[in-house]
């Protein structure tokens, strides 16, 4: 595999000279665009300016990062077949290691990443396989498979392909909450299969038959999560902390006409939990209780005589006691189905809303971050978009990046990193702008 990292200081440019005949034909041509097809919108164009690039050959997809100081962890896939874990610099965008492969075979995903001590570990819940891997080398140190048969590798798998840790334990959700000890792991067998079994946790009572609709969270010791009963009128969901060292319930609350979207999200920022899903709700995390909630639109109001129209959130991110996600409403009419994307604000203190902006080219999970007062949003066709947190004016458009929703999308101090891959190009990069 072919790396190659350029460090950057300003950027040079080059001018290339047409001759008479060519610049005509150009200006015959955009006239006809113009007259056949309307005036083309023109839109800001913003010029980012680059810390370093990492050219990446064969490399086409790069997913799942975990960071930890100035280091980004990373699974790269070169084909088919395998990928592997890599250590990288931040700073330098230069590659620590690369770890052994992982064989993908039947499996499609991969969970996220997740360190306990100087281990990393990767689920891949089609195989039941666990890998361990050393923080010092990018060994794999141990290979754990969550079951003894097929039957009890498929119970044990999660729901939403999500590992946690408290830094004692793994944890995921399945119809139960499941536990794995990681002292019971041999970190010297290597390739060698172990077969440990995940412990359930025997909870799954408190939320009355109703599944798990996002991903949980942990922090200080406590897990978060939601479920969703859907055969009551209206739905209705519970939110749920357990205290991991008592494995204990702390507290549960119940919450009416929750439809619980399979992309419902939990979010916490200091002592608020948030639910967001059909319904915005504030909970103090201390105790459960319910600071305050919104029933309103989350999405732009659909247009036209409709037959249906659902809607979707994705990507939410919490900035200077804001909430920025982007919607998505998908309607039905007469000539099919349509989808329309929405980069939405609100007060995260109120839970009012403050503006939308729509997004003509966005994609389900077109990735959002917010970082000194400005909103980035990296799209496979139409390129970076650049947008004023405040006011959600579009700043700035830069086409010569692309992206999709299972790359990377990483802040270190003033660095914004991602994966730049465009199918038409022959490399991949992974680029670093300061922002």
């Amino acid at each position: 595999m072919k790396r190659k990292t350029f460090l950057f200081g300003k950027r040079s440019t080059g001018i290339s000279i047409f001759s008479a005949t060519t610049i005509i034909l150009l200006i015959l041509s955009s006239s006809c665009d113009l007259l056949f097809m309307g005036v083309e919108k023109k839109y800001p164009r913003y010029t980012p300016s680059y810390a370093w690039k990492l050219c990446l050959e064969k490399v086409w997809d790069t997913s799942n990062p975990y960071t930890e100081g100035r280091y980004l962890y990373l699974l790269e896939r070169e084909d088919m077949e395998t990928m592997y874990l890599v250590k990288r610099d931040m700073e330098t965008g230069i590659d620590e290691w690369t770890g052994n492969k992982i064989y993908i075979g039947d499996g499609k995903n991969s969970s996220n990443i997740v360190k306990i001590g100087d281990t990393l570990y990767i689920m891949r819940f089609e195989s039941g396989l666990l890998y361990c891997y050393s923080d010092t080398d990018g060994k794999l140190s141990a290979l754990v498979q969550i079951g003894s048969t097929k039957e009890e590798i498929s119970r044990n798998r999660s729901l939403s392909n999500t590992i946690m840790t408290d830094g004692r334990a793994l944890y995921w959700g399945t119809n139960d909450l499941l536990k794995l000890d990681v002292m019971a792991i041999d970190y010297t067998q290597g390739h060698a299969i172990q077969i440990r079994p995940p412990s359930p946790m025997h909870l799954n009572a408190h939320w009355n038959g109703g599944e798990l609709v996002s991903d949980q969270l942990i922090e200080d010791n406590i897990l978060y999560l939601l479920t969703c009963n859907r055969e009551y009128p209206n739905g209705y969901g519970v939110v749920v902390a357990i205290d991991l060292q008592t494995e204990t319930i702390k507290w549960e609350k119940q919450l009416d006409n929750i439809e619980g979207y399979s992309d419902s999200k939990l979010c916490i920022r200091d002592d608020v939990l948030y639910v967001l899903t059909n319904s915005f709700i504030r909970i103090d995390k201390r105790d459960g209780s319910i600071l305050n909630r919104y029933d309103g639109e989350i999405a732009p109001p659909s247009i036209g005589n409709l037959a249906e129209s659902t809607v979707s959130l994705h990507k939410v991110r919490y900035d200077n006691e804001r909430l920025y996600y982007i919607t998505v409403r998908f309607t039905r009419g007469h000539k099919g189905w349509h989808s329309d994307y929405s980069l939405m604000c609100i007060d995260a203190v109120t839970l009012k809303f403050l503006w939308s902006v729509p997004l003509e080219y966005g994609s389900y999970h077109t990735p959002l971050t917010v970082v000194n007062g400005k909103i980035y949003i990296i799209t496979y066709g139409a390129g970076l978009l650049v947008f004023d947190a405040k006011t959600g004016k579009l700043l700035g458009v830069d086409k010569t990046i692309s992206g999709f929703a299972n790359g990377i999308h990483v802040l270190y101090k003033n660095h914004y990193i991602f994966f730049n891959r465009n199918l038409d190009d022959k490399y991949a990069t992974i680029s670093a702008i300061r922002v």
